[in-house]
């Protein structure tokens, strides 16, 4: 077995074959598949009941990559139509999700073509635009709306992602609005609501004190809709980092799913917590 900071040997034996096989100066990737598989398996048995697990494939998209992760994890998080390709050629077709910004029309139309779950929506002019492909299309899209809430500081990240301006998400003052917007679209459905406020969060702690705080909000968020009964879902994104410098210093995610499932049994009503991680 290979100490924390070494390579495993497959990967060393594979490395040193195919230099053999190089004539000019190597330049790979190497990945170790089963080693993948394990620790997607690890992750997904520490989550509580009611809690699943989405791969954001904009972390690795190689189609080898996919084909281990889809038959674990429950779904598939995509943010481009290059994305949507590669998702939907897998091996193992899994349900997805639309994220992101910078959704085209195209993109958009060609989601709802290939069966998408749901969007992610970022912004009202988006929810208008999705309304306007929906309705030509004949089809009723279920949608969660991203939100960009005011964050405590002490919940600050390497990458704060919510909590000031920025391109991702509804800023919450407009929440109401925004929630209005999807109720009045004969062609969309509010199901939930999406979080990604940090990445790179290496403290398990702080990421608790996070999921804690978008819980506390999870029966306000829910109550602006017209049939709150209809929102079942929180995603939570992902934002968990990886300790490269130290590899065997990592983010304890055993003790995030403990407490998460803790917070969980708290609440009355309880949403569906999705994770979406890439690293």
């Amino acid at each position: 077995m290979a100490e924390p900071n070494e390579l495993p040997r497959s990967i060393l034996s594979a490395i040193e074959r195919y230099r053999q096989q190089c004539s000019d100066p190597m330049a790979a990737f190497f990945y170790d598949l089963p080693a993948l598989a394990a620790h997607a398996n690890a992750m997904k048995a520490a989550l509580p009941p009611g809690v699943e697990l989405y791969y954001a494939i904009k972390a690795n998209s190689e189609p080898a990559i996919i084909d281990t992760l889809a038959p674990i994890v429950d779904g598939l998080e995509l943010s481009s139509g290059g994305e949507i390709e590669r998702a939907c050629r897998s091996a193992t077709p899994r349900p997805w999700v639309l994220s992101g910004p910078g959704k085209l029309d195209a993109d958009m139309r060609s989601a709802i073509e290939r069966g998408v779950e749901a969007f992610h929506v970022e912004s009202l002019g988006e929810i208008a635009r999705l309304q306007s492909i929906a309705a030509a299309l004949g089809h009723t899209q279920p949608v969660l709306l991203r939100i960009n809430p005011w964050l405590p500081e002490s919940f600050s990240s390497r990458l704060r992602m919510a909590g000031t301006a920025t391109p991702f998400g509804i800023d919450e003052a407009q929440l109401p609005q925004a929630v209005s917007a999807v109720d009045n679209a004969s062609n969309l459905q509010l199901c939930g609501f999406h979080v990604h406020a940090m990445s790179h969060q290496t403290s398990e702690q702080r990421h608790q004190q996070l999921l804690a705080f978008y819980l506390e909000r999870w029966p306000s968020w829910r109550a602006l809709a017209r049939y709150p009964e209809q929102l079942t879902q929180l995603n939570v994104g992902g934002g968990i980092g990886v300790n490269y410098r130290q590899p065997s210093h990592q983010f304890d995610w055993a003790s995030l799913c403990n407490a998460l499932g803790q917070q969980l049994d708290t609440l009355s009503e309880p949403p569906r917590v999705r994770f979406e991680i890439g690293r």
